[in-house]
């Protein structure tokens, strides 16, 4: 089904709009012409009834007479004809066209009568019943008697119903003009108002990857249109700052990749440079193996990493005992923590859990605690606590070397190694980033915090406690 464009439909909506209001107010028009034109049509004939009415006078003896008119009263060929009589039913004064019989008389009303019939030769016309008074002799002295006349006017209305048909008519080619008017001014003022969309298409389809740095320009913006021009800039800002973020991981990448293949590819060169002994053989391979190992921990977390912010990570939440996660994850590199002479204590009470993915909170404390076992100053310490009803899920802490306040933020930075502390170990700065990585993803907010003795803690906590302390 082709779709319609946003130009024809507004075209349309506007053009329907537009032929609603011209026919509603030609039909109010039409109306209202109609009803003038008939009122004034009934008030000629009221005005013809009492001048007829006019030239009847009722004498002393009670007998009306008629009297010359001032004015011409209407001749049958006028179209308009009319007949007069008394109470007693007697006609005293008629005006017919030949062959036309008595007028028509409702009952006696003393309020006007309009009635619409035909005229003898068969036309449309209209009549009026109108009862009224007559004049009295000048001289006489008897208070008038009260007798009523009734005359019936009747006026062919041929004339006005043609005139009310040639109106509309007038009304219909006017209507037909101003819609045809109308319609293309409609066209015209659509175009012209969308024409700022296709200068906003334009602009979008300048920018590409290697123009993602330019922007909507919101001046020429309609004030409709500024707030989603504006959000789209937000868009196009963020997804700047998403392929510089991948500009750089996939550079950082390459170069973290690139040192330790180079180390393995020169381990290989030197151990086959020349005839060696078994054990020389087996010390290249052990260190190709280390070398491996390492990278593959790499990749695994650049993966891990990946996901995580492309939040393509399947949750499954169950209950996590804390305490043996944090066992779990150092008996992994308790043999690394002896070889530092470093002292490990768990302070995670047994009841601690929480509601979480194990396997994504395993990565997250693994990643805390081989960091510390790696850092932390040769014969120190660390330690493990937590604090549920605070907020705070697992803090491992560690004797140091300290922090300052910026780099503690950087450290959760990707392939940042800080130098002059906590530069040693098997590291390549991937761990922290992915800790942060899943703690968002999880709902949960990781940080870096100083302690008063010098002592350095990782904590993970819950985003509705955030600012708990231990």
């Amino acid at each position: 089904m082709k779709r319609w464009s946003l130009r024809r439909r507004l075209s349309l909506a506007v053009v329907a709009a537009v032929t609603i209001v011209i026919a509603c107010f030609s039909l109010v028009l039409d109306a209202a012409f109609e009803r003038s034109l008939w009122r004034e049509f009934d008030g000629r004939l009221i005005e013809t009834a009492r001048r007829v009415a006019g030239t009847l006078e009722e004498a002393e003896d009670g007998d009306l007479e008629v009297e010359p008119a001032t004015v011409p009263l209407p001749e049958p060929t006028d179209a308009t004809w009319f007949e007069v009589w008394t109470d007693r039913g007697e006609v005293v004064l008629r005006n017919l066209p030949e062959g036309q019989a008595d007028l028509q008389r409702q009952p006696t009303v003393l309020r006007p009568i309009f009635v619409d019939l035909q005229s003898p030769g068969g036309q449309q016309a209209r009549s009026l019943q109108l009862q009224v008074e007559p004049h009295t002799e000048a001289h006489a002295e008897a208070p008038p008697s009260g007798r009523m006349v009734t005359v019936v006017v009747v006026r062919d209305t041929v004339t006005l119903r043609q005139e009310i048909a040639d109106f509309r008519k007038l009304m219909a080619g006017a209507g037909v003009a101003a819609f045809l008017l109308a319609a293309l001014l409609s066209l015209l003022a659509v175009r012209g108002a969308l024409g700022v969309l296709d200068d906003i298409g334009a602009q979008i389809e300048r920018i590409d990857s290697s123009h993602l740095g330019d922007r909507l320009k919101l001046d020429d913006l309609p004030s409709e249109v500024v707030p989603a021009g504006r959000k789209l800039n937000e868009l196009l800002q963020r997804l700047e700052a998403s392929f510089e973020r991948e500009r750089r991981f996939n550079e950082d990448v390459s170069h973290e990749l690139r040192t330790p293949l180079s180390g393995l590819l020169g381990i290989l060169e030197l151990a086959a440079a020349r005839e060696r002994t078994p054990a020389e053989y087996r010390e290249a391979i052990e260190r190709a193996t280390q070398v491996t190992r390492d990278m593959r921990r790499l990749v695994i977390n650049i993966l891990e990493l990946a996901r995580a912010e492309s939040s393509a990570l399947e949750i499954r939440k169950e209950p996590v005992p804390l305490r043996e996660l944090v066992d779990v994850t150092f008996a992994a590199v308790s043999d690394r923590a002896q070889a530092r002479k470093l002292k490990f204590t768990n302070q995670v009470d047994e009841a601690a859990t929480m509601q979480s993915d194990a396997g994504l909170m395993r990565v997250i404390v693994s990643n805390l605690v081989s960091n510390a076992v790696d850092y932390t100053d040769e014969g120190g310490w660390i330690t493990a606590e937590s604090a549920p009803a605070d907020g705070i899920v697992v803090a491992i802490t560690d004797s140091g070397p300290a922090l300052t306040s910026e780099q503690r933020e950087r450290v959760f930075q990707r392939f940042v190694r800080l130098d002059g502390a906590r530069t040693h170990g098997a590291h390549h700065g991937i761990g922290l980033s992915l800790v942060r990585a899943l703690t968002e993803q999880l709902g949960l907010v990781a940080s870096a915090e100083a302690r008063q003795d010098g002592a350095i803690s990782f904590v993970v906590r819950t985003r509705a406690q955030g600012g708990a302390q231990l």
